[in-house]
Parts: structure tokens; C-alpha cells; sequence
């Protein structure tokens, strides 16, 4: 019996299937303060709406929130080739992002909006009120 191989009478049991529906969300942030001066890059990995790991580029390593995200973050953050990629992420992905929209004029935009917000319900007869949704989009520096 060589190295790697399991002893006679041992089980090896697969992992449980995952459930039905589960959620897995990756998710990048950019935030801006000076405007590309000083730049804090944020990549966040959610499991079923729960933050389970991050990569945040001021402390330059991945970092477990939940015991759900160390295994990974054990392995991302022993290969440096994965820790130089996500380093390299402020670059090609933030400031880079951030000249993309101040070119079109996105960023430093000062105007005010042409049209103006309207809810599009009406009020209930009864006089109660009725939702309202608005949003903005942008990048701000």
C-alpha cells in the first residue's frame, strides 16, 4: 500500500449534495476617496445571502467572516500568484473603471437631473400612501 492510499476497510464517502436551491453571489467594490488617490478594492464571496469571505485590498489578503469561508481563504491566500491578481485589481479594475466613466463624463458631473423623480403609483382612495422607488446610478469620486 503506497502513500495517498487509503487502509483496507476504510470508507471513503463522498460530500453531501448540495440543496436544491442555493444562493453563491461574488461581488466587487471600488471605493474612491481623492479620486483614484487613494483606492480600496473589496471582492466579497455570499453564500445564501451571507457574506462567507473577502479579499480587501487594504490589508492585501483574503480574510474568512464566517468558518464557512476558511477553508478557501486558506487555500487563495497560499498561492501568491491569486493574492497578486486580486493586489492588481485596483489598477485594472477600479482605476480603470473610474477613467472609463470620467471620460464619459459620469464622474465629476455636476448638473442636475433632466427629468424629474415621480412615483409611478397612485395614492390609495383611502388616503393612505403609496410606494415609492427611485435610483441613481454612477460612480462617485
Amino acid at each position: 500500500m503506497g502513500p495517498g492510499v487509503p487502509p483496507e476497510g476504510f470508507l471513503l464517502s463522498a460530500p453531501p449534495p448540495p440543496p436544491a436551491h442555493f444562493l453563491l453571489q461574488e461581488k466587487g467594490e471600488c471605493h474612491f476617496f481623492n479620486g483614484t488617490r487613494r483606492v480600496r478594492y473589496l471582492f466579497r464571496n455570499f453564500y445564501d445571502r451571507q457574506e462567507i469571505s473577502r479579499f480587501d485590498s487594504a490589508r492585501g489578503e483574503f480574510e474568512a467572516v464566517t468558518p464557512l469561508g476558511q477553508p478557501d481563504v486558506d487555500k487563495w491566500n497560499s498561492d501568491k500568484a491569486v493574492v497578486q491578481y486580486k493586489k492588481a485589481s485596483v489598477d485594472r479594475f477600479c482605476r480603470h473603471n473610474y477613467e472609463t466613466a470620467k471620460t464619459g463624463q459620469m464622474v465629476g458631473r455636476r448638473a442636475k437631473p433632466q427629468s424629474p423623480l415621480f412615483t409611478p403609483f397612485r395614492k390609495a382612495r383611502s388616503g393612505g400612501g403609496a410606494p415609492f422607488t427611485s435610483g441613481a446610478f454612477g460612480i462617485l469620486g
